[in-house]
């Protein structure tokens, strides 16, 4: 019985990520496209017009290639890396923070870092950055106004170590033993906003691939911790 409520679970996230996908691809091109369009508009654009639009445009094309992998996903199978190379994680997680800010300010909390100079390591940019986005995005809907989210890093020996702690709604101890799995939500996330489901349990695939770990660990009405742990140097899967 276990075994068909996954199967049926799992063919439900395809039929997800397919009708998503194709329904996401559309709009976005369009706004890509008007956003080029404004930006050759050199004389008339102040800097800081310029700055919003390349911003539009960088998180336009990084939805466009996640709905491309969600696509991928539900025609041939997902693959968590595809692209690894030697990158700084530091400019990532701020990058990640600042795409949350205006979201974190609107909701009155309040997203600080607290991060090193440097801290270089192997891994596939796109897929590392689609997981931080969903962790962080995750702790910022889910904490109340007046609450707080802390996004750090640090090496422990050769592992990255990067920790997001929010004082968000919380996970009850019977759903936190099933936030990875296919489609879940707790009761507490389904009453506070909207969603699918979808993202932890990709994001820990995407992890296990680099050789990490990504544990959570929740108290329910005091917040919640993710803790991503990450070898510097990956070892391709055989």
């Amino acid at each position: 019985h276990d075994i068909t409520a996954v199967t049926e679970a799992e063919r439900e996230l395809e039929r997800i990520a397919a009708v998503a996908s194709h329904e996401l691809r559309h709009p976005l091109t369009v706004i890509i496209g008007h956003a080029d369009l404004a930006l050759e508009e050199e004389d008339e654009l102040t800097p800081k017009i310029r700055e919003h639009l390349e911003t539009i445009l960088s998180a336009s094309e990084r939805m466009l290639g996640i709905a491309s992998t969600m696509l991928q996903r539900s025609r041939s199978g997902f693959t968590p890396t595809q692209d690894r190379r030697s990158f700084d994680l530091v400019p990532m997680l701020a990058a990640v923070s600042e795409a949350f800010a205006a979201s974190a300010r609107e909701q009155r909390v309040t997203l600080e870092t607290d991060l090193p100079a440097h801290l270089r390591m192997d891994g596939d940019v796109f897929r590392l950055r689609q997981v931080l986005d969903n962790i962080v995005s995750n702790a910022v809907k889910y904490t109340p106004a007046g609450g707080s989210v802390r996004v750090s890093a640090s090496l422990d020996g050769d592992t990255a170590v990067i920790v997001v702690t929010d004082t968000g709604i919380g996970i009850a101890s019977e759903d936190l033993e099933h936030v990875f799995d296919p489609l879940f939500r707790s009761t507490r996330a389904q009453e506070q906003a909207p969603g699918t489901g979808l993202g932890l349990g990709i994001a820990r695939e995407i992890v296990t691939a680099h050789g990490g770990t990504l544990t959570v660990t929740s108290e329910l009405g005091h917040g919640t911790t993710v803790t991503l742990r990450l070898p510097r140097s990956v070892t391709p899967e055989s």
